[in-house]
């Protein structure tokens, strides 16, 4: 972690009336305990400028709620997608006043039972098991099915050029962010 940034982050989270030990800086780890890490958290606050990527996904396989917001270009919306995928749309703000919101009330919620954060932890680590974000099975069929859809595609079409395709009965995050 860059030590010229820890003492900004800590003069706005002393500003915010956010307690000290509630921010947990770290240099890089093996991949196991940056695992360990990211599961000893409450909620993972994605980037607004650029989205977590590789670190949300990471987040929601340990079964660490993401929070995020949609941008105007793809770097800004990964997040989105992994949530849209994850069915946890209440993640998912529309506004960087609701991001804010969100992100206090679930900070202020703690995480005991009952607890909105704790609900959304068990939907998270549920969805690792049985969502569609971390089913590598059925992403492989559904892209050997369009890979034979568009070679008959390109077989029968005699170079007409480039054309859309899209897969019918496909369900993931593609299909319902266009719904």
């Amino acid at each position: 972690f860059p030590g010229e940034a820890e003492p900004h982050l800590k003069r706005e989270m002393h500003n915010k009336g956010v307690a000290e030990d509630r921010l947990l800086l770290t240099d890089k780890f093996a991949s196991a305990e940056h695992l360990s890490v990211k599961r000893a958290a409450s909620i993972l606050l994605d980037t607004l400028e650029y989205n977590a990527h590789v670190s949300g996904l990471d987040a929601l396989w340990v079964g660490l709620p993401l929070l995020t917001l949609a941008g105007s270009n793809m770097a800004r919306r990964c997040g989105a997608s992994f949530l849209r995928t994850s069915k946890i749309p209440e993640l998912l703000a529309r506004t960087e006043e609701e991001y804010v919101a969100i992100g206090q009330r679930l900070a202020s919620a703690g995480m005991h039972k009952g607890s909105k954060l704790r609900e959304l932890r068990e939907r998270v680590e549920k969805q690792r098991l049985e969502g569609e974000l971390f089913d590598t099975f059925r992403w492989v069929k559904h892209l050997e099915r369009l890979l034979g859809v568009m070679w008959e595609v390109a077989a029968a079409s005699e170079g007409q050029g480039p054309m859309n395709i899209a897969l019918s009965g496909y369900q993931g995050w593609a299909a319902q962010a266009h719904s």
